[in-house]
């Protein structure tokens, strides 16, 4: 007996009784940096085709009746990106914001500009 396969579908989490699973099918982890990021923002829709390991590990749980997954992809959207861009930039001015509450700049004698 072969393994059918379907297309278009998503898979049902709920039939996923491991956590660490369902995490990574729920969660799109970004490893690469903002320059990498924000080309990723500028392109239509990205399409990042996970391993063979993963999808066997999902058919575990989720095939039945001899169907189950061949291939399983994350279909992620220039808005994703554009969403961490923001937080980063929004984190980054908190930061910069609270150094410059903290940072005792009246009291620093700075050097006379020589004209």
């Amino acid at each position: 007996m072969g393994i059918g396969w379907s297309n278009q579908r998503g898979v049902p989490l709920n039939r996923i009784t491991n956590n660490s699973l369902k995490d990574f099918l729920t969660t799109y982890k970004v490893d690469d940096g903002i320059r990498s990021i924000e080309q990723l923002a500028v392109d239509q829709d990205k399409h990042f085709v996970l391993g063979s390991d993963i999808v066997s590990w999902v058919n575990h749980y989720v095939a039945e009746q001899n169907y189950g997954y061949m291939e399983i992809e994350f279909a992620v959207g220039p808005h994703d990106f554009e969403q961490i861009l923001d937080t980063v930039r929004n984190r980054l001015l908190d930061f910069v914001l609270k150094l410059d509450e903290n940072w005792p700049i009246r009291e620093i004698n700075f050097p006379r500009r020589l004209s």
